[in-house]
């Protein structure tokens, strides 16, 4: 809730007028309204369907309703390019694999390292969890003392991950990082980490002896 009511200051939905702080947060509860009973409609975040129902719902409320837009479709696309696109950070993880983690030279670096970082891996899994979580990967890069905050750790957690195309009947999945994915959450933290240095050319340069 958080998140979205700074981001939608940002974006400037809040006009005091058609949308004030009240109406953006009836907007929110009625876009967490879950009929599947898959979620509770108490909680109030937003799964990645409802985040695309919000911007129809702002859209209608901010646009439509204000007359300055005949129809709901113009209304969302006057939203997303006077409102969202120019005020919104945003990430682009295919490129980063494309361009900075899927090549040889990393390949090499990761293969010569692969008996540290499996012991690395390991040591947040047992019998009954195959997987990393994001509060152990943030605990774990503050104990070896690399310069990324937790606000830039969650989009790089959430874009070392593989998409999922369900996201509901299974939420701990989100939250579940497997081995290949862990692999690309260390190359993402030591390029931010090292980014502007010297090793910034070679990509990764992870100290793992420490």
């Amino acid at each position: 809730m958080n998140d979205f009511t700074s981001w939608a200051k940002g974006c400037g939905f809040v006009d005091d007028k058609w949308i004030n702080l009240a109406t953006l947060d009836r907007i929110l509860i009625t876009t967490n309204v879950a009929l599947h009973g898959l979620i509770s409609s108490a909680e109030r975040d937003l799964n990645r369907y409802e985040f695309f129902e919000i911007i129809v719902r702002i859209a209608t409320q901010l646009y439509r309703e204000s007359k300055v837009c005949e129809t709901v479709p113009q209304a969302i696309h006057k939203l997303l390019n006077e409102n969202i696109y120019p005020n919104s950070k945003e990430v682009n993880g295919e490129h980063f694999r494309r361009f900075h983690c899927y090549n040889v030279k990393v390949n090499e670096i990761l293969k010569k390292n692969e008996v540290p970082i499996g012991k690395i891996y390991s040591s947040f899994t047992h019998s009954k969890k195959k997987y990393v979580t994001l509060a152990e990967c943030r605990e774990y890069i503050k104990k070896v003392g690399m310069e990324v905050s937790d606000m830039q750790l969650g989009p790089i957690f959430a874009e070392s991950m593989c998409t999922l195309i369900d996201t509901i009947r299974d939420r701990q999945k989100c939250d579940a990082m497997r081995y290949t994915e862990f692999l690309v959450f260390l190359c993402r933290v030591a390029y931010e980490h090292y980014r502007g240095t010297h090793y910034e050319n070679e990509m990764l340069y992870l100290k793992l002896e420490k």
